[in-house]
């Protein structure tokens, strides 16, 4: 964590020492719902290992919206913020290590570390920017979806077809097409 949160603004080791007090390292094992839509987010969590994955559950047939990997920040964001139920789960896409930060806990934070508000601050900009990146899919042409796609998710190979095809809204054999089409070039 602390090598990757470096990279935004560096904070010494035992600022960090201080912040494990208000964390707690989760296991979770793969498949394993970590937020069902039935609940309110009370969590924001940061994956040291694994893939995380985020489903809308407001369709017919829940809709794989979003992957994270190692190194990013998950949270039902909607749910965290109006503290209210949504049509949104977190599944273990793989087995995962995460360090999870309870919403009691960042005001203890920020007024016991405060070199963290401004790291906070910086790692929210971060997260804003992937959000926006993985909306941006949308937008696009299927095949610029697909190879952006590919360079948003360090682990694209791990993400099954059908969790591809929700994403970029494209069915199941315009995938396939696609990837002999990007073969062939």
């Amino acid at each position: 964590m602390k090598e990757d949160y470096d990279s935004i603004l560096t904070i010494s080791f035992d600022a960090y020492l201080e912040l494990f007090k208000y964390l707690s390292i989760r296991r979770y094992k793969k498949n394993e719902i970590i937020k069902d839509n039935s609940q309110i987010e009370v969590a924001s969590r940061y994956i040291s290992k694994g893939i995380i994955a985020l489903y809308d559950l407001s369709l017919k047939v829940p809709a794989c919206r979003r992957i994270y990997s190692k190194s990013e920040t998950v949270c039902d964001m909607e749910s965290y913020l109006t503290e209210s139920i949504t049509s949104s789960k977190i599944v273990a896409y793989t087995n995962c290590i995460v360090c999870e930060l309870p919403k009691e806990n960042e005001f203890k934070v920020i007024d016991n570390i405060p070199e963290f508000a401004k790291l906070a601050l910086r790692i929210n900009h971060r997260n804003a920017t992937n959000e926006f990146r993985w909306r941006r899919l949308a937008w696009k042409n299927k095949e610029n979806a697909y190879l952006e796609l590919m360079q948003l998710c360090p682990d694209f190979s791990s993400i099954k077809v059908k969790d591809i095809c929700t994403i970029i809204d494209l069915p199941e054999r315009s995938i396939y097409r696609l990837r002999q089409k990007l073969r062939s070039n």
